[in-house]
């Protein structure tokens, strides 16, 4: 019996080491130093990081005044990470939106719009989920609403085309109507007062006049203040409420306007 248990804990033995000799996983652990031998499923896990990804991303291009870039181009000048298929000029639709297909990285891009330089940034994407816009050489310009989206599935957006009068003007005297251009027909409000008090938000608060409110040619919402603006900035923002004829939810926009003293009621 004793001759019997000690071939079995020989055998035992044995059959660990054997183990953890052709188990790489095992071997691993159990020798960590080795690093002979490079793991082919490291190695993949590397390549994969640090290769370019490319991503869908779309947003809208409107100038120091509010209004869209419409029909301008946008133009690649640098990419960080190079990678086939990839577009070097874009086009702007006519609400100054644009659909692209990016890699990761930092991709330098110039806008203009008649053959003129508008202004160039920086898009990085230092992986997916993330985005940023910096070094922009012109402060005033924006890309606004900026999304990725699912390759092989263009999204349709309803924008704001244009403010009156344009976004971050100052004055003295409160204008006493505001229009927002659309770029397509909006859903006629039942109720204006209604509509107005609830999609129309401002910071301070002022109070939206109903009754002389009205949407005029379709793609415009004329809007009446009344009062409650003050010296400093005052802030608009549009809310989802406001859709367009053929039902598509706003894409979100503000806009502000600064008045001065003595900031008188509206003319």
């Amino acid at each position: 019996m004793k001759f019997l248990s000690k071939r079995l804990t020989i055998l035992f033995f044995i059959s660990i080491s054997l183990s953890c000799i052709l188990n790489p996983i095992v071997q691993t652990v159990v020798n960590p130093e080795d690093s002979s031998e490079p793991n082919p499923i490291t190695i993949l896990g590397i390549i994969a990081a640090l290769s370019p990804q490319s991503i869908q991303i779309t947003g809208q291009i409107i100038d120091a005044n509010g209004i869209a870039v419409s029909n301008g181009t946008l133009t690649i000048l640098s990419r960080s990470n190079p990678s086939e298929g990839l577009l070097d000029s874009i086009d702007l639709n006519y609400g100054g939106r644009f659909y692209m297909k990016v890699s990761t990285g930092d991709t330098r891009i110039r806008v203009s719009q008649s053959n003129v330089e508008l202004f160039t940034f920086t898009l990085s994407i230092p992986e997916l989920g993330i985005i940023s816009v910096s070094n922009q050489t012109l402060a005033g310009p924006r890309i606004n609403n900026l999304e990725f989206y699912q390759i092989g599935f263009e999204p349709n957006y309803f924008d704001v085309f244009a403010v009156n009068p344009f976004d971050q003007s100052s004055f003295t005297a409160w204008p006493s109507i505001i229009q927002i251009t659309f770029t397509e027909d909006i859903e006629v409000p039942s109720n204006m007062q209604t509509y107005l008090d609830t999609n129309v938000s401002t910071s301070p608060t002022i109070s939206l006049d109903g009754s002389l409110s009205s949407v005029i040619n379709g793609k415009i919402l004329e809007i009446r203040n009344s009062s409650g603006f003050q010296i400093g900035t005052n802030r608009y923002t549009l809310g989802i409420g406001i859709r367009s004829a053929s039902g598509k939810i706003l894409s979100p926009r503000s806009f502000s306007y600064t008045c001065n003293a003595p900031c008188s009621s509206p003319l």
